[in-house]
């Protein structure tokens, strides 16, 4: 089960934003071309706090190791890949980026001014931010039009328009991307047109406003995922995420991950003592 762990460092100190999960392929239910990412949800009520904890120190020693070995601090954002396995959490990959959708739920739920926090780490004064964030949920999803992935011929120039009303009654935040104005309305440019940000107290309720809100969005040949965040969708995250921690529980009390077989490419397979 993926999920994503953003931070920002200067360096020396690191701030984590809340865990967030992408839903990578095209359609409901997970099917489909893997794509740009159709959607996101934070924070993840399924993940353990010490299975947080075990992922940011995953991201801090990469930060370390990357001084140590390039000479240098590296500052700037981070994001580290992740999946919750039968190991416990592993890492898939880096990205020296916010994520996309991602960074909308990080910096929405962060209670503090992102300008100051993005200037802490530039200042290599990171220590001094408060780690603070609003109690809510956030669900995120992108409008994409049909053609989307692979034949972007048939994506480009399809209009949309944008109920602004119902966006602001719902309090919905609208980001724009592959789309531009034309008459009065919107035209997709081929990739997503745009993504839409809803909250709610619970996960139940930002789903619901989350639907409310992709109601805004109206246009020829424009889809989304009405899965993502739904209840029955969060619960079987809670049901994969218990089946893994079953096992790398039952594992370590056993002590049987005290070694791992790697393949890397040009090198073979490699044993790793932990």
């Amino acid at each position: 089960m993926e999920f994503t762990l953003q931070a920002l460092t200067d360096g020396e100190s690191l701030f984590f934003f809340p865990p967030v999960q992408d839903n990578p392929h095209a359609f409901e239910y997970g099917v489909g071309p893997e794509c740009g990412g159709m959607g996101t949800v934070s924070p993840l009520p399924f993940l353990s706090r010490e299975e947080v904890e075990e992922a940011k120190r995953a991201v801090e020693a990469t930060v370390k190791a990357l001084q140590a070995e390039l000479g240098g601090r590296y500052v700037g954002a981070i994001s580290g890949q992740m999946m919750l396995t039968a190991r416990g959490p592993v890492v898939i990959e880096y990205y020296s980026r916010l994520g996309d959708s991602e960074a909308l739920n990080a910096l929405f739920l962060y209670d503090g001014d992102a300008y100051q926090l993005f200037g802490l780490a530039a200042d290599g004064k990171l220590h001094k931010a408060e780690p603070a964030f609003r109690e809510v949920h956030t669900v995120v999803k992108a409008a994409a039009p049909l053609g989307y992935t692979h034949r972007r011929d048939l994506a480009r120039g399809r209009l949309f328009t944008v109920d602004w009303d119902l966006a602001r009654r719902e309090g919905c935040r609208v980001f724009f991307a592959s789309a531009e104005e034309r008459g009065g309305a919107y035209a997709t440019l081929g990739s997503r047109a745009v993504e839409v940000l809803a909250h709610g107290a619970t996960p139940e309720e930002a789903y619901r406003r989350s639907e409310r809100c992709m109601a805004a969005v109206r246009g020829d040949g424009v889809f989304y995922r009405r899965d993502i965040g739904l209840p029955e969708y969060m619960a079987a995250m809670w049901d994969k995420a218990e089946r893994a921690r079953a096992v790398y529980r039952w594992r370590r009390a056993r002590g049987l991950d005290r070694r791992v077989l790697v393949w890397e490419p040009g090198a073979g397979l490699r044993e790793y003592g932990l």
